[in-house]
């Protein structure tokens, strides 16, 4: 606990009095700070102190908050936040960089940096916080959260530095060239380096404090640590991370911003207003304020003036059409459509109006904010025109194709005049020939059976000439280098040169097997049960037909019918038309449109009990299910292929059905006490039964674990789906 000293985030103020500060120069650098800070007790939160930004940024006077507590203004967001962080501060242990949220004066809830630091003021325990504005920061970070599309065209030109690299080992997999200028490496100083081979982290054992979360599939964001670059020189950067699975391994993808430069500007912000005030109109990136309906601007910075060729008083008070900004002007509208909706607009390519009359292209990212109670947006943009031009050159290059192509987990070819140009490692896999032997040397058409090549040659030469035959879509047959006969979906897409085209090959062939090995089960299941039909039931009514003929003929000879007679007629009708149930209980297996998923589970373990004389329960831990009917009924027949696995080939006489729920997954196990699998199930591809339920889980985007029981005899089958 700091007794009449306050260490603060924007360095020593000593000495403060409970109710005024009695050094006139720190009284006036806490009054005038640009950044918020207050006094507060520690146990109700009373405002003793708070300065002017405090005010500012939060709306309110100073007569509505001194005295009054953190409470009564609602200014915690949640309120239960603040008496978690009060023990750790009754033990003198200050509180840094704390990532809340605060309610402001008209309601509004901001993103916020929170430190703060136990002191004694008077007989009284205290606080002395800051308190650092970051929404501005979030929108920013939320514009950087790109598609995967977006991702795959601009990870190399992107005005970040941005890795993918190993989980465990730190190993580059891939970096873009801000990256690269960033830290003075050349590409093939970084590429299958590790981070420790470069000395990256500063110090090694910081990236050890951050594996644990990452190996949890948790994202890190804004974690601000040191980096050495290639010359030795240690830079500060604000590091987030999110984990991925890349080419089947675990990797992350790091962001990086440096702001080694933005330290030193915060260093000086912290002891004045104007400096703040210049840093933010000398921002590196164009940043306006507009109202949302009429585009009036409401403040613009020295970037954007720069940019656009404008001064202050020509944009302030005027709206985006006065001065003809966007072009079109409908574009706009576009935008709006969206953030009335409650969406943010990020890293849409648009087209502004410079005060000389010319078009430049800009990155448009917006968010809504509200100013003074006025809906307004905040827009940022980067000027893209000079990288359009080298995007355009690069658009060519071998390894733009590549960073695309390897990722997409399809066979995919650059095509031009039927050669193939390029290839991905699928098209290598596909085709059984090596890159060397593809690239420049083969044509894609040498695969294509000859009695498809005629019409894929018409559809490539149709490519492009006009809007809908910008892709094509066709199936034929390929052979491979070992002559295996593939059916093939094959998408071809136009690109800018009319000569060249994207070629995607997509394997059908397991797919189209296990269609139809399900029509010829089918056909057995018909089968089936015209035998039974013929071997059961027609005995039992040919039994009667014989019974009534007799008792016709006596009738006929005079003769009495006993009760004995008829009582037999009535057993053999009543076999019968238990034979029946049993027979329409194998027709009609389900029916989960009318029963629900757990009925039908239940009717199934009715069904098998009856028919094979075991125990088979169905446990329902699950009560309402929240999926559609399609993926109800797959998860129904997975059931039933694995209840009848484990009495056909697992020898099992008890079986369990268990449908449970839990974090927004519905699952399904069936569990046995048979002899189990003879291999590991799990990892290899099994016998027709276990296809098809990894088909059927397939088609309704469902994981199936198949393994033998880990504490007892038996096998179990676990299907796990998201709800709806």
């Amino acid at each position: 606990m700091v007794n009449m000293e306050i260490n603060s985030y924007t360095g020593g103020i000593n000495d403060i009095h409970p109710m005024k500060i009695s050094d006139e120069i720190l009284a006036r650098s806490f009054r005038f700070a640009p950044i918020s800070m207050s006094v507060t007790t520690l146990e109700n939160g009373r405002f003793l102190e708070v300065n002017d930004e405090f005010l500012r940024n939060t709306g309110y006077l100073r007569s509505e908050i001194i005295g009054k507590t953190v409470g009564d203004i609602s200014l915690w967001e949640p309120a239960e936040l603040r008496e978690k962080i009060k023990p750790v501060l009754r033990k003198g242990i200050p509180v840094k960089n704390l990532e809340t949220c605060f309610r402001i004066k008209n309601g509004d809830i901001h993103n916020y940096i929170y430190s703060a630091e136990p002191v004694n003021i008077g007989e009284e325990d205290c606080l002395i916080s800051i308190f650092f504005d970051i929404t501005g920061k979030k929108m920013l970070e939320n514009a950087l959260r790109l598609s995967e599309e977006k991702f795959l065209r601009s990870f190399r030109l992107a005005p970040i530095s941005i890795s993918i690299t190993t989980l465990e080992e730190g190993r580059f997999v891939e970096i873009n060239d801000e990256f690269l200028k960033n830290t003075g490496y050349d590409r093939h100083e970084i590429i299958g380096k590790t981070i420790s081979d470069i000395r990256l982290w500063e110090p090694p054992e910081e990236r050890n404090k951050i594996l644990p979360l990452l190996r949890d599939g948790k994202s890190i964001k804004n974690y601000e640590t040191l980096f050495r670059l290639k010359d030795g020189n240690l830079h500060n950067y604000i590091y987030s991370v999110e984990p991925i699975q890349f080419e089947n391994e675990k990797c992350i993808i790091s962001i990086f911003f440096d702001i080694t430069d933005k330290r030193f500007l915060e260093d000086a912000l912290r002891v004045s207003e104007e400096k703040f005030s210049r840093s933010f109109h000398l921002a590196p990136i164009s940043i306006s304020v507009t109202t949302l309906e009429e585009g009036r601007f409401v403040e613009v910075n020295d970037e954007f003036l720069k940019n656009t060729g404008y001064s202050h008083n020509e944009i302030v008070g005027r709206t985006v059409f006065d001065i003809r900004l966007w072009e079109p002007p409908a574009a706009r509208d576009k935008m709006l459509s969206l953030i009335k909706a409650g969406k943010s607009v990020k890293n849409k390519e648009i087209f502004f109006r410079h005060k000389n009359g010319d078009l430049h292209n800009y990155i448009y990212s917006a968010d809504p904010i509200f100013i003074s109670g006025e809906q307004c947006i905040i827009s940022i943009f980067f000027d893209v025109t000079e990288k359009k031009k080298l995007e355009d050159a690069l658009r060519i290059s071998e390894e733009m194709y590549k960073t695309v192509f390897e990722c997409t987990g399809s066979a995919m070819a650059i095509v031009r005049n039927n050669l193939l140009t390029l290839v991905n490692n699928e098209m290598v896999s596909f085709t059984g020939y090596s890159r060397d032997e593809l690239e420049g040397k083969m044509s894609w058409l040498d695969f294509v059976l000859p009695e498809y090549v005629r019409d894929i040659q018409k559809y490539s030469d149709e490519l492009g000439r006009d809007e809908s035959s910008l892709i094509n879509r066709y199936e034929f047959k390929a052979r491979d280098r070992n002559g295996r006969i593939k059916d093939v979906y094959c998408l071809m897409a136009c690109v800018s040169d009319s000569s060249e085209y994207v070629v995607t090959l997509i394997d059908m062939t397991e797919y189209n097997h296990l269609l139809n090995q399900i029509n010829e089960i089918s056909k057995r299941e018909q089968q089936r049960i015209v035998e039974l039909l013929h071997d059961n039931l027609l005995q039992y009514l040919t039994g009667i037909s014989l019974i009534i003929r007799s008792l016709e003929i006596r009738l006929q000879d005079g003769k009495a019918i006993g009760l004995k007679d008829m009582k037999k007629i009535h057993d053999l009708i009543g076999e019968s038309l238990d034979m029946t149930k049993k027979l329409l209980k194998g027709m009609f297996l389900v029916e989960v449109n009318y029963e629900g998923l757990p009925d039908a589970l239940k009717n199934l373990a009715v069904s098998v009990n009856e028919l094979y004389d075991i125990s088979c329960i169905f446990i329902d831990e699950c009560g309402t299910v929240e999926i559609d009917i399609m993926k109800a009924t797959e998860l129904y027949y997975i059931a039933n292929e694995a209840v009848h696995n484990a009495v056909k080939h697992g020898s099992a006489d008890e079986i369990l059905i268990i449908l449970r729920k839990s974090d927004g997954k519905t699952t399904l196990e069936v569990r046995d006490n048979g002899k189990g699998f003879e291999t590991d199930s799990s990892n290899k591809s099994g016998g027709l039964g276990l296809k098809l339920m990894r088909f059927r889980a397939k088609l309704i985007d469902a994981k199936i674990r198949i393994r033998n029981n880990p504490d007892g005899p038996g096998a179990s089958i676990e299907c796990t789906l998201q709800n709806n």
